[in-house]
């Protein structure tokens, strides 16, 4: 007597129609490829670029300032990365296990630059770019990230600002407001910059026509967030007290003037950015009309506020107006997409311009 035919699983089943779908299965290739896109940034930037021992030594250096309470502004206000840091090294010696700085430093570099990937990857496919063009995106922001660390620690705050504002804008696009303002919140105790996502998620919000107004749930939202954002920046800087700036950084005029003509700056922004802003300018025409306005509302004040307060050759400094506005403005289309290619292109503001 023959054995019957196995008859597949439910799970088998269920496996294989999440394989064969087209969307899906290229979200699996997305996983892949962002976790070596990952291995690659990181081993570039704590082992190729600075020197695995600079990186520690000038890494730890900020964590203990902070946590200490005797680091430099801004640096002492951005508690949300060394405090996240002692959080877990306390859980992992509590579970008995060995957890050195170096080995949690590692590891939140490795989970960030992942979770930015994956995040792009789904905010520039909510924005109807072709599968391809968003794996193109994320090789070229993954060039980005290694050219753009000239001369400073692993600025995990800024590698989170990153992350929230990708994640605050595929929320709009997604329609998931609420999410944005305990979004708003870490971002907040992260870095002040993060200051511009409620006034985004006005700008979303906005219609010219037939009145000039802001939709009901827009202006809730961001003004909630930024109440709150207002609310905790300025109440971390009360708890802290005034602190002197880093020497080498102090802002104003004579920082701005060596911004604009050192050559370290122009190589490193080049070098990081390459063509990419300038093609995405040239193609201005298709953007979705969320894309411009963000361009318009952040890209001006971001640009003065960095040269006249932070060293324009650490580019990473700009890499939150690059990722949010200029890689995908290089490659978004307003044209119709094919039935299956992507989800439907973002319209926030084309009905309200």
């Amino acid at each position: 007597m023959q054995n019957p035919t196995p008859t597949p699983s439910k799970a088998s089943n269920k496996l294989s129609a999440f394989l064969t779908s087209p969307e899906r299965s290229w979200w699996v290739g997305l996983i892949l490829l962002a976790a070596a896109l990952s291995l690659f940034t990181v081993y570039d930037q704590v082992f190729h670029r600075v020197g695995e021992e600079f990186i520690w030594e000038e890494q730890l250096r900020f964590q203990r300032w902070v946590v200490e309470g005797t680091s430099v502004d801004p640096w002492q206000y951005r508690i949300f990365v060394p405090y996240l840091i002692e959080g877990v090294r306390e859980i992992i010696k509590g579970l008995g296990f060995a957890a050195s700085y170096a080995k949690v430093f590692f590891a939140l570099r490795l989970l960030q630059n992942f979770l930015i990937f994956v995040a792009a990857a789904g905010f520039l496919r909510r924005l109807a770019i072709k599968r391809s063009h968003t794996a193109i995106a994320l090789v070229i922001l993954a060039w980005s990230f290694t050219y753009s660390g000239f001369q400073s620690h692993l600025g995990f705050d800024t590698y989170f600002d990153i992350l929230f504002y990708v994640l605050a804008v595929y929320l709009l696009l997604r329609g998931s407001l609420r999410w944005i303002v305990p979004l708003a919140i870490l971002a907040a105790f992260n870095r002040e910059t993060s200051l511009f996502i409620p006034f985004i998620v006005f700008a979303a919000g906005l219609r010219i026509r037939p009145r000039i107004s802001i939709e009901r749930e827009h202006a809730i939202v961001g003004a909630a967030s930024l109440a709150l954002m207002v609310v905790i920046i300025v109440t971390v800087r009360l708890i802290y007290g005034p602190r002197p700036f880093l020497e080498i950084a102090v802002p104003g005029w004579d920082l701005f003037v060596r911004n604009l003509t050192s050559v370290d700056t122009y190589f490193y922004l080049f070098a990081t950015f390459s063509a990419v802003p300038v093609i995405a300018l040239l193609r201005i025409k298709e953007w979705p009309p969320l894309l411009v306005r963000i361009l318009w509302l952040m890209l001006p004040v971001w640009v003065v506020i960095h040269l006249f307060m932070g060293v324009a050759s650490e580019a990473r400094l700009f890499l939150v107006p690059y990722v949010l506005v200029f890689l995908p403005g290089a490659f978004v289309r307003r044209e119709q997409v094919r039935p299956g290619e992507a989800p439907p292109a973002a319209s926030i503001g084309d009905a309200q311009v």
